[in-house]
């Protein structure tokens, strides 16, 4: 039976980052955004980047799709099955989806020794609601990122430039002190 691969709706990147605020905005400080939101952003991009290999590799009739070295052959972290995507968005709804996602990032780390000890492992804590933290699982599985065009997304301008200066600033800002979108769209910056 053939996997029917669920439509994903595309958002800019920023708009999903403030629904995620917006999401964990109630139940942890906002200095604690960081690690809840961009750990699962980059848990959705090495997950999107293998599967995209892995498709790959199922076509080809001399390869090993679970063989991690088909990956690291190509710059790409292996992502056990546990760890996946498709993985956590089944898991969204239960009431241990943190130690769902701490345990796919622990995973990561074991299969990846260049990821030990960076990867957060946050998520089954007492503040994180369980509720919210599917939610943003959810949220956060409508982003493409496994593509060379949704990677781009993801490229930032060069610190040493103005705008990526400025960028960084407004995401700084966004992170550690939790400003709404109102609050911050007041700066009006311009590039």
């Amino acid at each position: 039976m053939a996997k029917i691969k669920k439509e994903i709706k595309q958002e800019p990147l920023e708009i999903v980052l403030w629904k995620a605020a917006d999401k964990l905005r109630k139940n942890i400080d906002a200095a604690e955004y960081k690690h809840v939101v961009l750990g699962l952003i980059f848990l959705k991009y090495i997950s999107d980047s293998f599967e995209e290999k892995h498709q790959e590799l199922l076509q080809d009739e001399w390869a090993d799709a679970e063989d991690r070295d088909e990956y690291l052959a190509e710059n790409i972290f292996f992502v056990p099955e546990s760890a996946r995507w498709s993985h956590l968005l089944n898991q969204a709804k239960q009431t241990n989806i943190g130690m769902i996602v701490d345990a796919a990032m622990a995973a990561i780390e074991t299969d990846n020794p260049s990821l030990k000890g960076v990867l957060p492992q946050v998520y089954a804590r007492q503040n994180l609601d369980p509720t919210s933290l599917g939610e943003l699982i959810d949220l956060i599985g409508n982003i493409n990122l496994g593509d060379a065009q949704a990677r781009a997304l993801l490229d930032a301008p060069p610190a040493n430039t103005l705008k990526g200066q400025r960028d960084r600033a407004i995401l700084a800002t966004l992170l550690y002190h939790g400003l709404r979108r109102e609050e911050l769209c007041k700066l009006r910056v311009r590039d």
